[in-house]
């Protein structure tokens, strides 16, 4: 399986983020998708939709630049105030 961020320059809607994913081939990823492949590396500073219906993102280090480092915690970063934003697409195959 592999992750992949879908830059829409926070515009997008949850179902908007459902369609991103589908016009390329894939599914919106879930929240355990993204610790997945975050424990094997991947990194994305974008808020992004998960197949939960709710804005996060995984990143591996309190990047400056990205999140504020009093507010990074490890794992999965919630967005809850965010009402658009990216989203977070799988597939199926590495």
């Amino acid at each position: 399986m592999g992750v992949t961020g879908v830059n829409g320059r926070y515009t997008m809607t949850y179902d908007l983020a459902v369609s991103a994913c589908v016009d390329r081939g894939m599914t919106i990823a879930s929240v355990n998708d993204l610790l997945v492949a975050r424990a094997k590396g991947y990194d994305f500073c974008g808020w992004g939709w998960t197949s939960d219906n709710k804005i996060g993102m995984v990143i591996q280090v309190a990047y400056t630049w990205c999140v504020d480092p009093i507010d990074y915690t490890t794992g999965f970063i919630w967005g809850s105030w965010i009402t658009e934003g990216n989203v977070y697409c799988k597939t199926d195959t590495l």
